[in-house]
């Protein structure tokens, strides 16, 4: 995933939070592909690069995460959004696991 990509989501202008968005950004990342397979060692990687529903899953997060880590907003964050999780089942079931 791409963080100018997730900025022009964000309608984020600047590079003055660039570090910070590249942390959601990993964050989302690791986040998603330990709910999926949490094994690190086994784990194949290469299941989710180009992974639309891991990158829609990804950009969510991400974008949570982001929005959600102002002190002050008139909406009140509760929970991850509901694509994430529908992102998760679909890539849990997707999952090549061994036999």
């Amino acid at each position: 995933m791409d963080v100018e990509e997730l900025k022009r989501h964000l309608h984020v202008t600047h590079n003055m939070e660039d570090k910070e968005i590249k942390r959601y950004l990993s964050w989302a990342e690791a986040d998603i592909k330990d709910a999926v397979y949490p094994d690190n060692n086994t784990r194949n990687d290469s299941f989710f690069e180009g992974n639309m529903h891991f990158e829609r899953g990804v950009f969510l997060l991400a974008s949570f995460y982001f929005e959600s880590r102002i002190g002050y907003s008139d909406v009140q964050y509760v929970a991850m959004p509901n694509g994430v999780t529908g992102a998760i089942q679909k890539l849990r079931g997707a999952y090549p696991y061994e036999s």
